[in-house]
């Protein structure tokens, strides 16, 4: 996916667009060609020019294949594919690094967050490395720990199930640090004996930039020799040497580490962990790229979390504060207010008479206390929204944030809300100030995808600006401007979804179906699939159709088809609108058939669990998406939490774990076919 821009380029899947070039990424699959120890490796290669990457993961990239060599060590790395999202990104290669406990050839180190990857021989007499082949590459955390391993005699290392979770002696869980006590590996003629202990006053990484010691240090204690040891004695001498030189004797902390990497002691399965993707990166040159197009993907990121919102946050943020509540504070009911608290009760019993009445009653003991005022208000909107009643809650709701705005819970009330009113587009303007607020409120991309599926279905789904501009889902457009190794001038292309922060609209070309992300500046619409939102309150479409106007721009809106259904509605209410539509517009009542259809089809829809998280996640809407355009809810992710799927500068991490899953369940089911308890049951 390339990204065009004015000034700076996004990153997609299969190529960057930097300094004004374009250089497509190699995809490769590796194969090693080991006769000895360190060999070159045989690399077959698939994808564009551009050169300087080559990967241990599978790709499907377009274009010929070949086939090349590697005779040296890359210049870099990068990883993806982990759960553990900090040994993602990009590893650059440093100069060896003497306070690991190995004795490093060479060092890569990931440039945001500390984790390691380094290639280097197993000590004598120590473990055995992954492989059994005298070396290894291992990724170690930023405490020091060993965590994952691959067979060395390489110059690349694997991807995937090549790596292993790594158990060692708990030595191997940390950097040595000031008053470890440690013992001498081997003996060092004029210096020290084997399994001679001392003290260490300096270690860690941390510590060998500044070690507080008041004592000056010698004059040849320096990067190469960074860890500063005192040997007790009639004679205490003190020595700057490296950490591969040491053993380290391990204490309860080191065995406690040890047991939250890998619970009793046994090696870890969790192939989620594993790095599914790495890719070597060749030359200083793709670095520097890589580098540049990592700035631009973590500036999506803080735009994304940083969203200028309107004056006046930082204000409702102090006032919460000074109420001993959080803009995230769960919508009323409990607390103080044994109104609310009764109120809620009433409407949970579908009372809804009683119950307004309890919350006019709440909300008048506390009309001078903004944020009580704020919290009985949004409880109060959402039993309007139980009661059917979208534009009373609606009300609600915006007195609610009138009095605190940006509060989490009045902010996702109007949401839904909104979404009752058949207004999409204004419900997904607030869902995402929602995720601005508070990324981590419960199943807030969810609702994105769903207010954004409900507006494609209405045929005004959004990608850029206000629908009224025309800029939808599944609009037509042109070029304006030839755009040098992306289109010509006036080449014809569809909107096919939503883009990143940066180039919002995600086109797909007609002439050879490439999938960029743009900004409108560099478009002008043809044609647009435009709808309608909004209007009376009830879905927008029912009144015209029961009048005899066209329906055709909204026929896949199954919750307008059955009234004010609840935007989160029940089992029970949705059976209540389900039997309230059927009879309204049944044509033995005096209904349009097509209307009963429509509810009819509605009912399927929602009424299975299946179907519905389909229609719910805009799968539905009858476009067929390459993958690089990815699902709404990939869309969503990337829109509005670019940090979820991280910096994806070659594509789809998990291509090569989903056919191994597919394995292991094949595996596994095989096994319980032929166990003596499946076959008793035969």
């Amino acid at each position: 996916m390339l990204t065009p821009a004015a000034s700076a380029m996004s990153c997609g899947a299969r190529a960057h667009h930097c300094a004004g070039s374009v250089v497509t990424l190699a995809v490769v699959v590796l194969g090693m060609v080991l006769t000895g120890s360190v060999t070159a490796q045989q690399l077959s290669v698939r994808g564009g020019g551009g050169g300087g990457e080559v990967g241990s993961h599978r790709g499907r990239g377009r274009g010929g294949g070949g086939f090349g060599f590697v005779s040296q060590y890359p210049a870099g790395m990068f990883v993806a594919g982990s759960s553990i999202g900090a040994m993602n990104g990009l590893y650059h290669r440093t100069e060896l690094n003497h306070t690991h406990l190995h004795a490093v050839e060479h060092s890569y180190s990931n440039v945001d967050t500390g984790w390691w990857m380094v290639y280097t021989a197993a000590p004598p007499g120590g473990y055995t490395p992954v492989g059994d082949k005298g070396s290894e590459w291992i990724l170690i955390d930023p405490a020091g720990a060993d965590r994952f391993g691959c067979a060395g005699g390489s110059y690349l290392p694997g991807a995937g199930e090549s790596w292993q979770h790594v158990a060692r002696h708990p030595e191997y869980s940390r950097f040595i640090q000031r008053g470890d006590t440690i013992e001498t590996r081997d003996d060092v003629e004029g210096v020290w004996k084997k399994s001679e202990k001392a003290t260490v006053n300096r270690g860690s990484p941390d510590e060998s930039r500044s070690s507080g010691d008041e004592e000056p240090l010698d004059d040849d204690f320096n990067d190469d020799a960074p860890i500063l040891v005192t040997f007790d004695g009639e004679e205490p001498r003190r020595i700057a040497t490296q950490a591969w030189r040491l053993r380290r004797v391990a204490d309860a902390q080191d065995t406690a580490v040890q047991a939250t990497h890998f619970g009793d002691g046994g090696a870890g399965v969790d192939f989620d962990e594993l790095p599914w993707q790495v890719v070597a990166i060749m030359s200083h040159d793709k670095m520097i790229e890589l580098s540049n197009s990592k700035r631009q993907y973590d500036d999506e990121v803080a735009r994304a979390r940083h969203a200028k919102l309107p004056p006046g946050f930082e204000d409702a943020v102090r006032l919460l504060e000074m109420g001993t509540e959080t803009p995230s504070s769960p919508p009323a009911g409990g607390g103080d207010l044994g109104h609310i608290r009764d109120a809620d009760a009433e409407c949970r019993s579908r009372h809804f008479d009683q119950a307004f009445l309890l919350y006019d009653e709440a909300v008048a003991s506390v009309r001078d206390d903004p944020v009580p005022l704020a919290r009985a208000l949004t409880a109060q909107a959402h039993c309007h929204r139980r009661s059917l009643d979208p534009l009373a809650a609606l009300a609600a709701v915006e007195a609610a944030l009138d009095a605190v705005p940006y509060l989490c819970p009045a902010l996702f009330e109007k949401g839904l809300a909104l979404l009752d009113t058949g207004r999409p587009v204004e419900a997904i303007d607030t869902f995402a100030t929602l995720a601005v607020v508070n990324a981590s409120w419960p199943a807030i991309q969810r609702w994105l995808v769903h207010a954004h599926a409900r507006a494609r279905h209405r045929g005004i789904g959004p990608v850029d600006g206000a629908v009224a501009d025309g800029y939808v889902f599944g609009a037509r457009v042109r070029t304006v401007a030839a755009y040098d190794g992306l289109w010509a001038a006036g080449d014809g292309a569809a909107i096919v979804g939503l883009g990143s922060v940066n180039a919002p609209i995600l086109i797909m070309f007609d002439k050879n179906q490439k999938v960029i992300n743009t900004q409108r500046e560099h478009l002008e619409l043809i044609s647009s699939m435009k709808g309608v939102e909004g209007g009376n309150g009830d879905g927008g479409s029912e009144d015209s159709a029961s009048s005899g106007e066209d329906t055709a721009a909204t026929p896949f809106d199954h919750f307008s088809a059955l009234g004010n259904l609840p935007a989160d509605f029940s089992d029970s209410e949705f059976k209540r609108g389900y039997r309230a539509a059927s009879i309204k517009h049944h044509p033995d009542k005096g209904g349009l058939t097509e209307m009963f259809q429509r509810v009819s089809a509605a009912h399927r829809a929602l009424s299975d669990s299946d179907l519905r998280e389909t229609y719910l996640r805009g799968e539905d809407t009858g476009i067929a998406l390459d993958e690089e355009v990815g699902s709404l809810t990939d869309q969503v992710e990337r829109r509005y939490f670019p940090e979820r799927t991280g910096f994806r500068a070659f594509g789809d991490p998990y291509e090569r774990k989903r056919p191994f899953q597919q394995r292991l369940r094949a595996e596994a089911e095989a096994r319980r076919r032929n166990s003596p308890d499946s076959r008793d049951e035969l």
